[in-house]
């Protein structure tokens, strides 16, 4: 029996900014993993992963980003996705498996010890690893990695590489 066709709709999204802009030299390399444009490396910010990754979402998603710069004013980042609305699904389980993984095996004590100075980002990866049943720690810098990893030490560290205080680089060394 052939199910009749699912509804889709489609989603725009775009995300702008106001910051200095792309120089034209550099769209060959914007959305390669580790790249960062030369703002972004005096910046200091992010690995140069970001775009990438988000690139490589949409793709799976049948997508593609475009974006428009003009260099001295800002980007504009724009992706469309095609979407089919899903079926309800009823479930009585309260635990969401993250990827198919619902927690560590019984008995097992992990330590995680997340460094990280954007406080969201290390909200979001402490819930999920407590979720599966992790022990988890939180440092905001590579100061305080240091000062908890000799008090606790832990069995992984999720190391953030550009931090103030003292850089994920050094803190690892």
């Amino acid at each position: 029996m052939i199910s009749p066709p699912t509804p889709s709709h489609g989603l725009c999204f775009e995300v702008e900014d106001t910051g200095y802009g792309i120089a034209p030299e550099e769209f060959g390399d914007l959305f390669l993993a580790f790249q960062q444009t030369r703002t972004g490396e005096k910046l200091k910010e992010g690995t140069g992963l970001g775009l990438r990754i988000s690139q490589k979402f949409v793709q799976l998603m049948g997508g593609e980003t475009t974006v428009q710069t003009t260099l001295g004013q800002g980007s504009c980042f724009t992706f469309y996705i095609q979407l089919a609305l899903a079926e309800e699904v009823i479930s009585s389980n309260s635990i969401i498996p993250i990827d198919g993984a619902v927690s560590i095996a019984p008995g097992r004590k992990y330590l995680i010890l997340i460094v990280e100075d954007n406080s969201a980002n290390r909200l979001l990866l402490s819930q999920i690893l407590m979720q599966l049943g992790f022990e988890v720690q939180e440092a905001e810098n590579g100061e305080e990695a240091i000062a908890l990893w000799q008090q606790w030490p832990p069995h992984l560290i999720f190391m953030d590489m550009q931090m103030p205080v003292l850089e994920g680089y050094e803190a690892t060394r």
